[in-house]
């Protein structure tokens, strides 16, 4: 049985949720004085996020894909809603 926790996850979506220190390192590579939550942040989230993904192994981005599926089966664990 196929259960449905809001929108459809993919690769981004299970990044975002699950890697956000590292999206926020991309940024802050990028431009060092954008903070988590300022304009210059929020601007550069959706860029870096796909930075993010196009550095991915082969391997990391199937075990992505691999996270999503799961979750678009099962849902994801209490902890990583909670997050």
């Amino acid at each position: 049985m196929k259960v449905h926790f809001g929108d459809a996850w993919d690769v981004r979506s299970v990044v975002q949720k699950t890697m956000k220190d590292d999206i926020t390192e991309v940024i802050q590579a990028q431009m060092a004085s954008a903070n988590p939550g300022s304009e210059s942040y929020i601007t550069r989230y959706q860029k870096a996020c796909s930075d993010l993904i196009e550095s991915f192994s082969p391997e990391k981005l199937a075990e992505c894909e691999a996270q999503a599926e799961e979750w678009n089966t099962t849902g994801p664990d209490r902890a990583t809603k909670a997050q």
